[in-house]
């Protein structure tokens, strides 16, 4: 186990194990019996919070800012006198007011700006050491070593493969994969695996770090096809399309292999005043239809009566659309070698 030259703080050990893995490549000719050895291991990485150089900041008062308050209006009225009368010299007593004239508003509404002093603040940097947590080792909880045997099935006639199988170990979890070869045929099958502690986890500690030890066994039983064989219902295409009101008939390429033959129907019914009804909209394969051969053609029959939501109704248009896979299924390891857009589709309308 490698540490990094750190000082710690504090030490953290993970408890999310993770693994190492381990790929081995062998050849798939048909017939074949073979026997794959792997190893890995399982570990846990281990943390430490550490004291790392850094920069901080602080707050501090820089003088002041003048900030504007809203303004307040205040009513000012300036003063009004009567106006003066002059004395009457020659008879001694003063003269009569004059009539009164109209006077101007002396009264009127101001605004009043204010302000205040406010503190002003800046953030200034400074040196200092903050805390992060960091890898700085890994600890082996297990090794793992795996078994796994290999048989394939004989190729099928006309067929001569030549496939690179890839086996991984990754931890405890065993998976396959085929991505090169003749993609001349498919590889099939599924990978069953089980593991055992063989020996349990000693730990780790400053005198003694020995890990335990775990088994895996697996077994893969390939099956082998040609890929035409697989993709001939599609690739030959839909001709022949009929529906008499209670069956649906068509004709598709040969089917070669009805394990893998499937594709998908839907019935619509055609309304004039309304908004189109949709009555049937399903999923169907070989134990779900009729397959009768016809030379280098298969005829499908969908019994269409079983499948629809409502009675088929006379002089009533239906519209019939249907898509035939391309023969792909999860267990098969190489699958990219089919192209992922083959299918075949067919959309008619009838009148009953």
């Amino acid at each position: 186990m490698k540490y990094l030259n750190w000082t710690l703080a504090a030490l953290i050990t993970a408890t999310a194990p993770t693994a190492f893995g381990d790929v081995q490549h062998i050849q798939i000719r048909g017939g074949d019996n073979q026997e794959v050895n792997l190893s890995s291991s399982e570990y846990h990485t281990i943390y430490a919070t550490v004291q790392v150089p850094s920069t901080c900041y602080m707050t501090v008062q820089r003088g002041y800012i003048r900030e504007e308050l809203p303004p307040i209006s205040r009513r000012v009225c300036d003063p009004v006198f009567p106006p003066r009368r002059e004395r009457d010299e020659g008879r001694g007593h003063l003269p009569p007011p004059p009539a009164a004239a109209p006077q101007p508003n002396p009264c009127r509404t101001v605004l009043i700006l204010q302000y205040r002093e406010v503190p002003r603040y800046v953030q200034e940097p400074y040196s200092c050491l903050k805390l992060r947590t960091v890898a700085v080792g890994e600890q082996t909880d297990y090794f793992v070593s795996a078994r796994v045997s290999v048989q394939s099935q004989l190729a099928p006639a006309g067929a001569q493969p030549n496939e690179d199988l890839a086996i991984s170990l990754n931890g405890t979890s065993l998976s396959a994969s085929s991505t090169s070869g003749t993609n001349s045929v498919i590889l099939r099958g599924q990978l069953n695996a089980s593991a055992a502690i063989t020996r349990p986890e000693v730990g780790y500690d400053s005198m003694n770090g020995t890990a335990g030890e775990k088994q895996v066994t697996g077994t893969l039983a390939l099956e082998l096809y040609r890929v035409a064989d697989v993709t001939s219902p599609a690739a030959g295409g839909i001709n022949d399309l009929k529906f008499d009101g209670r069956d649906i008939t068509f004709t598709v390429g040969k089917v070669m292999l009805p394990q893998f033959f499937s594709g998908h129907v839907s019935i619509e019914r055609k309304r004039a005043l309304w908004v189109d009804k949709k009555i049937a909209d399903v999923d169907f394969n070989a134990s779900t239809v009729e397959l009768h051969e016809q030379g280098e053609r298969t005829q499908v029959v969908i019994h269409a009566s079983a499948l629809v939501s409502e009675e088929i109704k006379s002089r009533s248009k239906y519209e019939i659309e249907l898509r035939i896979n391309n023969g792909s299924d999860g267990q098969m390891l190489n699958r990219q070698v089919i192209p992922a857009d083959l299918r075949a589709t067919q959309k008619t309308t009838f009148k009953m």
